[in-house]
């Protein structure tokens, strides 16, 4: 049989709706360990390349997911920002997260997934709002004292300087136009699940890969670290994800460079344990 085979345990099972529909900051929030990474835009074609290693970092999804609001109704949305440290003022992902998706994402994980059976979600974490009239009647009051203190601090030219006429600094439209609309306002919840956490080692944690990435492995199995009945390398098994007629793996960017930055390690270690046993070592006898 040949190492790459699917019958090697490179088998996957579809992934659910509720797994599917998932943005990149939603996915995040579902995984329990983050995979770190400084992404930049080489200054030829603009092709992505990323600077430094790759660090993957336990994450306590529990703790984050709870402290998140509920909202109401599904159409509601949360502008979210995912941080390596909350004092950080840079970010590494920024987008609107639905918590009806996110909640339906960890039920389905926890049927289905191994890693994930321990899982608690409390749904009762939501704002608790005043009355419809005493809301309505606080916000007008809220809204006309703060544009009394704009018309005595900031003159007319200020205001047209700090906000232009459009809100886009390009005629070309963005890829997430509600996204780049949202990120003028208010009301951003900054996260950092990660924070205060060692980083962990790729071959050292079991189901590593299953618990970075749990929409591609939905159900925790057929990981790099499988036992399987032909030996498969770490490059030759991203090879077969990558390349394989399921694109999940390949339209992934941060498993793209997840999947660069092992075979690299890999590839570094076995050097250098060639090194240890070609180089001679001296013995001192005492007496």
């Amino acid at each position: 049989m040949p190492s790459i085979a699917v019958a090697n345990k490179l088998d996957l099972p579809p992934i659910p709706a509720e797994l599917l529909q998932l943005n990149v900051l939603e996915r995040q929030l579902i995984a329990r360990i983050v995979p770190f990474a400084k992404i930049v835009a080489l200054p030829k074609g603009q092709q992505r390349a990323v600077h430094g290693a790759v660090v993957c970092v336990p994450s306590e999804v529990e703790q984050t997911v709870n402290c998140l609001p509920r909202p109401s109704s599904e159409s509601q949305l949360l502008q979210v920002k995912l941080k390596r440290h909350i004092k950080f003022r840079g970010y590494q992902h920024f987008h609107t997260v639905n918590m009806h998706s996110v909640l339906a994402a960890l039920a389905k994980l926890k049927a289905m997934h191994s890693e994930y059976k321990d899982i608690l979600i409390s749904d009762a974490a939501t704002f608790e709002f005043l009355p419809d009239d005493d809301l309505d009647d606080t916000e007008e009051k809220q809204e006309v004292g703060v544009s009394e203190q704009d018309d005595q601090n900031v003159s007319t030219e200020e205001k047209d300087e700090l906000r232009p006429g459009l809100t886009l600094d390009t005629c070309m439209q963005p890829l997430d136009i509600g996204q780049d609309l949202l990120s003028f306002g208010e009301g951003i919840f900054s996260i950092a699940p990660a924070q205060g956490k060692k980083p962990v080692g790729f071959f050292r944690i079991p189901k590593l890969e299953a618990m970075a990435f749990p929409v591609q492995f939905c159900t925790g199995q057929n990981t790099i670290d499988e036992a399987r009945e032909v030996a498969l390398s770490p490059s030759m098994y991203f090879n077969a994800r990558l390349f394989c007629v399921d694109s999940r793996f390949a339209k992934d960017q941060s498993y793209l460079f997840f999947a660069q930055f092992v075979t690299e390690t890999h590839m570094a270690r076995n050097s250098m344990s060639i090194q240890l046993r070609k180089g001679k070592t001296c013995y001192e006898r005492w007496t």
